[in-house]
């Protein structure tokens, strides 16, 4: 296949552009040159910005057998894209997230999706899941059933570009006394973006088409199990003291402002189902390998991107602010224990 990438330097893009390789295909990328211009020299680059008309015409007159965007976030945008190259594609992978439903309670590809706050927002920060489900009917509009869309959730693997799991690999890594939020036995979902891209490529080799949830793993994986499992691969002496709900709320924490936590009652988003995918051959590699790969990664290159890049994760929590709350959640606890 010929494959037009929106992208391709930045993390999910990257590992598509090696799958692609790895799988013959031929692959041009379009941006802007900003995110690590120096990857794949042997590879077409068209420089370009999606949101300047005069750059996308650089796209005229070519043909691929597919697109794929994994950097679309407002309809706008999109559809520009979409006015220019609807025609020259005959396939469209649309990235979008699992922030799209709107309640934790929708969880399969046919349930409600969120609305925005305002007709013309394009307010990423409060709109984030609106605008990805605008973008989407873009996409379904002008493709229909030659468009893919893929609902992700929690991507996590090397050259990771938001501070989520590499936080938890430097902190446990960093031993002491470790606050860990909610419920170790509170379900987790997360998926290897190394096999997200594998399952993207499958898709367009077999012709696949529609909206999937994809995230992981097959069987249910807990919250603390995520945890245990970096302690192991940081070769961590780290002591995890779980900090309940109630008392992070009491103290004005809010979910996402702990990487990866949320409160119980918002648990539902941490089970979509992902049944569809698995019926279309969505595998999964180990959460250990996962977590050390990423964790050989981060000791390798580090952590580059500004700490609160791309994520809606409050950059006043540090370690100052989780001794704060440990010193306090043990006062809480004495305070709480049960009376005999």
């Amino acid at each position: 296949m010929k494959v037009l990438i929106l992208g391709g330097t930045l993390f999910l893009g990257r590992h598509l552009v090696e799958a692609l390789v790895s799988r013959g295909h031929t692959v041009t990328l379009f941006n802007r040159g900003i995110t690590s211009p120096h990857l794949y020299p042997e590879l077409e680059t068209i420089r370009g910005d999606r949101e300047n008309p005069s750059d996308l015409k650089k796209l005229a007159n070519r043909e691929w057998d597919a697109v794929i965007d994994p950097s679309g976030y407002l309809p706008r945008i999109v559809r520009m894209g979409l006015d220019q190259l609807t025609g020259q594609c005959r396939k469209y992978v649309f990235v979008s997230s699992l922030s799209v439903y709107a309640t934790v309670q929708d969880f399969r590809e046919g349930d409600r999706v969120a609305r925005l706050s305002h007709p013309d927002s394009e307010d990423i920060q409060k709109d984030y899941g609106a605008l990805k489900a605008k973008c989407e009917a873009e996409v379904l509009q002008a493709y229909g059933e030659r468009a893919l869309i893929v609902r992700a959730g929690f991507l996590v693997g090397p050259f990771d570009r938001i501070y989520r799991t590499p936080y938890w690999l430097e902190r446990i890594a960093q031993g002491g006394t470790v606050l860990c939020p909610g419920e170790a036995q509170s379900p987790f979902q997360f998926i290897d973006v190394r096999d997200c891209a594998d399952w993207i490529i499958k898709s367009l080799e077999n012709s696949v088409g529609g909206v999937f949830n994809i995230t992981g793993p097959t069987e249910p994986l807990r919250w603390g199990r995520f945890l245990e499992e970096i302690k192991v691969a940081t070769s961590s002496s780290a002591k995890f003291v779980w900090v309940n709900d109630e008392f992070l709320k009491a103290q004005g924490i809010s979910a996402g402002k702990i990487p990866f936590w949320l409160p119980q009652e918002h648990s539902q988003f941490m089970e979509k189902d992902i049944s569809k995918a698995l019926s279309q051959g969505l595998t999964f590699r180990a959460v250990s390998e996962t977590i050390s790969d990423t964790w050989r990664w981060l000791k390798r290159d580090g952590f580059s991107a500004d700490k609160t890049t791309g994520v809606r994760i409050d950059s006043s929590w540090n370690a100052a602010k989780e001794a704060e709350l440990l010193m306090g959640y043990a006062d809480f606890s004495v305070r709480n224990l049960p009376k005999t």
